[in-house]
């Protein structure tokens, strides 16, 4: 279980978006840890799992200090071994390009949409689906994500292998329509 010896340390960083409760619920529930050099991390009842709150470094919106941009978005998670994302569309087909192992919370439900996503994750040995929040679940599925590793299956050209560069397959398809040059 957590906190053996033998457990690497980790970081959580949690993209909070808009979600202001969530911070103020992390905030209280977990401790301020002592000279972490500005990062604003927190600490529960594991020594080896810090958490931090994201933020952009260079946010559009002042006012929205949480939301972070699709760039600094991608450079988290070219850096994280692993994320918890909610199964929605956008965050997951990312997830796919970046080759970043996930758990899809479905802890709540999940709309029969997201229930598809899991399940290619799940086939394709790129996901977990959270199913429950019980104690330990969280954690489970975080250890069974940090054994797939990095794999960009879900974003290679079954064909050829290589990663697929969606934009350029729309304009050669939409030159071929239209009989018009499409630039990228």
């Amino acid at each position: 279980g957590a906190g053996r010896d033998d457990d690497p340390r980790l970081r959580v960083v949690v993209i909070a978006g808009n979600n202001v409760k969530l911070v103020q619920r992390l905030s209280t529930a977990l401790t301020p840890v002592p000279d972490d050099g500005g990062l604003g991390l927190l600490r529960g009842t594991n020594p080896l799992v810090t958490v931090q709150i994201a933020r952009d470094p260079n946010p559009a919106r002042p006012d929205k200090p949480y939301f972070i941009g699709s760039e600094e978005l991608t450079n988290l998670m070219d850096l994280a071994s692993v994320c918890i994302s909610k199964p929605g569309g956008g965050s997951t087909a990312e997830l796919a390009y970046r080759g970043t192992p996930c758990v899809l919370d479905a802890s709540k439900g999940a709309m029969h949409w997201e229930e598809f996503t899991i399940k290619i994750f799940e086939e394709s040995q790129r996901g977990i689906g959270l199913r429950t929040a019980k104690k330990g679940d969280i954690e489970k599925c975080l250890r069974e994500a940090l054994a797939l590793g990095r794999d960009q299956v879900l974003a290679q050209d079954r064909r050829g292998g290589e990663v697929l560069d969606t934009g350029e397959v729309l304009r050669r398809q939409a030159s071929a329509l239209t009989g018009l040059p499409f630039a990228g």
